[in-house]
């Protein structure tokens, strides 16, 4: 049997390396061709300790994942998604100005033109919260048994890179569905409640809604960032994306159901190029989730470091491999993004209180008053209550605000529940 091509590439690396770096390893073990012997090149391997260990360290390095990734490893289709890399040490920061608000010109304001104008800037602050390793052990007993033939030493380096590289790949493709399921766990993504497909109906009129917001995302609005709905400060993030920064992930399960012809023509897009924007995954362990159609730049993913280390057991004769993987999986509250699913999830208030815990009134005049919840996406249902109603009246006008209508002059206690949660305030009705 032959060594394949891609085994003599990655063999052959492997010298060349010892070459540049002038070891031993390139002295003693021969190039291999078509016409070389498994037993031609095994042997000085297996029979010098030091061209042993530069054999397996190159080995498991980028040199065979260079040559075997593309036939042998996990091809994460959502790393599309990813950003750039970050530099050491760095604070992951996301940043967005707001579009600078328009002044009337006036000739005669001399003052006005050497003022100073803040831009109006947003930013938070993501942590670098995937920091793992991915271990593997390569022994010389398993080593000598690979060199029994091409095809057992092949196929010991696939198993071997696959195990290091597609346990990495396959965690990320998880953690990038991860971050739509909990954007929409903790509700602090924009989620519309619609009918996930099931039929011929509810699949067209679920491509209407995205091809809906792949139109409204392309003017500026702010409406589908979630910089709001986290109670982000100052103004409201203006947002808009390129159609060509427009992506879809969606369900198989949904993905199904719904003509490609259909959405194609909902994106203006040939087929081929639609396949590269709308990318089906399996689910997002949610099944309340149906889609996502976002700009790509939601996905807060920056990755910073990829890296491997080796060490050496000599009682037991093992080598030990880590790949390390250090980046940042994070959401931006700052692209436009709206998760479709079939019910708005339910987050538990844990702390209530009231804007102002005190506010006065007039007879017959309206006070609105806000509630604040922990956390700010606390959805769960509050109901209020005032113990006397002959001084003032109260109506929810949404879950978290309500309005007072003084009655008559005095003075009255107002509660809010939200399960084991209450909040109080009182209300002085004056004339």
């Amino acid at each position: 049997m032959y060594p394949s091509e891609g085994l003599m590439a990655t063999l052959n690396e492997i010298r060349e390396t010892s070459i540049d770096n002038n070891t031993l390893y390139h002295k003693q073990v021969p190039i291999v061709d078509i016409t070389t012997s498994i037993q031609a090149f095994g042997t000085p391997i297996l029979g010098d300790a030091q061209t042993f260990n530069e054999f397996v360290s190159a080995l498991v390095n980028r040199i065979a994942f260079t040559s075997f990734s593309n036939r042998y490893t996990f091809d994460n289709p959502l790393q599309v998604l990813y950003g750039d890399e970050i530099p050491l040490g760095s604070v992951v920061q996301d940043i967005y100005v707001n579009p600078a608000q328009a002044r009337k010109y006036d000739i005669n304001d001399f003052a006005g033109i050497l003022s100073m104008y803040e831009s109006d800037t947003k930013a938070q602050y993501l942590p670098k919260n995937l920091d793992v390793q991915y271990p593997v052990s390569v022994t010389r007993t398993e080593l000598r048994k690979a060199f029994s033939s091409w095809g057992n030493l092949e196929q010991f380096i696939n198993e071997l890179v696959n195990s290091l590289y597609n346990g990495l790949y396959m965690d990320e493709y998880e953690l990038v569905k991860n971050l739509v399921a909990d954007a929409y766990t903790r509700n602090v993504g924009v989620i519309d409640v619609v009918t996930l497909p099931t039929d011929e109906a509810s699949s067209k009129a679920f491509v209407k809604k995205l091809r809906s917001y792949f139109l409204k995302f392309q003017k500026p609005n702010t409406n589908f960032n979630a910089w709001g709905k986290v109670g982000g400060y100052g103004r409201p993030v203006r947002t808009y994306t390129r159609p060509e920064d427009i992506y879809v992930l969606i369900t198989d399960d949904i993905y199904t159901e719904v003509s490609v012809e259909t959405l194609a023509s909902a994106f203006n897009l040939d087929k081929a190029d639609l396949m590269g924007r709308v990318i089906s995954v399996d689910s997002f362990g949610n099944d309340k989730i149906g889609a996502i159609i976002c700009d790509r730049r939601w996905f807060k993913i920056n990755p910073q470091e990829l890296f491997l280390e080796e060490t050496y057991n000599p009682s037991n004769r093992i080598r030990n491999f880590f790949l390390n993987r250090i980046a940042s999986f994070n959401m931006s509250l700052f692209a436009n993004g709206v998760i479709l699913a079939s019910e708005e999830p339910d987050v538990t208030i844990t702390t209530a209180k009231f804007e102002h815990p005190s506010s006065v009134v007039k007879v017959g005049e309206v006070l609105n008053e806000k509630l604040d919840t922990e956390p700010f996406t606390g959805n769960s249902e509050i109901t209020y209550e005032i113990d006397d109603e002959t001084i003032a009246s109260i109506e929810k006008i949404d879950n978290k605000t309500l309005a007072i209508k003084g009655k008559k002059v005095g003075n009255a206690t107002i509660t809010a529940t939200s399960g084991s949660v209450t909040a109080t305030m009182t209300i002085e009705v004056v004339e």
